[in-house]
């Protein structure tokens, strides 16, 4: 069973750098100054009428993660143990987790990761994405239809899944892309580059749903799954 958090994760990032200003802990509050922060759902059980577990992923620039390498885990500790008072009023959803991790260039730092280090490092810049989008909610464009089809696909492959964390790379990919589709102009390269990500994803849920990502996205492309044209995309 999931549910939204009950705070935004930027005020608690707020609500955790007043805390460690106040008791003296300067270095705790600088790193969390140009902190970036996501929170997941980790855990449910039935105790206490439903009891939510959460994990709060924090993204650090890699200047201030390389100063507390030695003690990231003292670092968590001290700021899960500050993020709990400020959950005091929600009893029944309990923060028992903390991730640091630095900001990392995604080519060439990704294949030098582990599984769970690129989850953690994907989920947290898909915060970067998830604000882009909602500034231009309720406008459409060529790209839309792939936004749609992504949140569907998202939807019915739950965290849980075995293939989540492969997922989560064709969505950062195809996400990354677009935005800069919108933001400098569609290029040859790009159209070549989203293609062959439509490509992956097609074949991604048609062996996890049996369904084609371009159906989920409301296309009408060809079974090789090659990328409409802008006006095509842009019907409907």
């Amino acid at each position: 069973m999931e549910k939204e958090f009950p705070l935004d994760p930027e005020s608690i990032l707020q609500g955790l750098r007043g805390f460690l200003s106040s008791e003296g802990a300067t270095q705790g509050a600088e790193l969390l100054r140009n902190a970036r922060a996501q929170i997941t759902q980790t855990a449910y059980d039935n105790w206490n009428g439903g009891t939510y577990y959460y994990c709060l992923h924090i993204r650090v620039p890699p200047s201030s993660y390389k100063r507390i390498v030695s003690e990231v885990q003292a670092c968590e500790d001290k700021i899960l143990e500050k993020a709990r008072i400020l959950l005091r009023p929600y009893p029944n959803d309990v923060l028992d987790q903390v991730c640091i991790t630095p900001t990392l260039p995604e080519v060439e730092v990704s294949v030098q990761l582990s599984e769970d280090e690129l989850i953690q490092v994907v989920i947290v810049q898909a915060v970067d994405t998830d604000s882009g989008r909602s500034a231009s909610e309720g406008k459409s464009d060529a790209y839309s239809h792939y936004e749609s089809g992504l949140d569907q696909l998202h939807d019915r492959v739950k965290q849980a899944h075995p293939h989540y964390s492969e997922f989560l790379v064709y969505q950062q990919r195809l996400a990354e892309n677009i935005e800069k589709s919108r933001r400098y102009g569609d290029t040859g390269e790009r159209r070549a580059e989203r293609s062959e990500i439509i490509d992956q994803l097609n074949a991604f849920s048609l062996s996890v749903l049996d369904t084609a990502f371009t159906d989920l996205c409301g296309l009408n492309t060809s079974t090789t799954g090659r990328e409409p044209s802008p006006e095509v995309a842009n019907d409907g």
